[in-house]
């Protein structure tokens, strides 16, 4: 069975993002999600990929759209969550964006969440994350001088894998 984890950073009010870009710029934030992610296969929505623009070097790059005429040359394009975790390796990363976080959450053994410790202005949003389904396994808190905001790296477990 493949490992299905999710991985994003949220504001106080579970906000990822603001027409198709990222409200921050944190770069310890980047790095934690590099660390996470290298050498492992990343899934995202095609909204997600082209407010990358580019691949993520060193992983595998699947892109899930529901688009039958979306290509990119270089890509690994799936149509459907199982076609998706079929060209997976091992262990998956979910990237988002929100309507495929939806899509995922309830396949997904663990949440790698970013919280930070402020609000931001944006459009779309983290699931909620039922306490019922979900146990914070682990919370680190850090203060980033570079970004002068507090965040705090998170990491939920099902509650049925425990």
């Amino acid at each position: 069975m493949k490992k299905i984890y999710i991985v994003s950073a949220v504001d106080e009010n579970y906000l990822i993002g603001n027409d198709n870009s990222l409200p921050w710029n944190i770069e310890i934030d980047k790095k934690h999600f590099r660390k996470l992610t290298l050498g492992k296969s990343v899934i995202m929505g095609r909204k997600t990929f082209q407010s990358i623009g580019k691949a993520l070097e060193e992983r595998k790059n699947i892109i899930l759209t529901r688009n039958t005429s979306f290509s990119v040359e270089g890509y690994l394009i799936a149509h459907s969550i199982e076609e998706a975790l079929n060209f997976a390796d091992e262990e998956v990363f979910v990237i988002g964006g929100e309507e495929i976080y939806k899509e995922f959450l309830p396949l997904a053994q663990k949440i790698f969440l970013t919280k930070i410790h402020a609000a931001f202005m944006g459009n779309k949003y983290f699931p909620e994350i039922n306490k019922k389904d979900w146990k914070l396994e682990e919370s680190k808190k850090i203060f980033d001088k570079k970004s002068n905001l507090f965040l705090e790296f998170q990491i939920y477990k099902r509650i049925e894998d425990i």
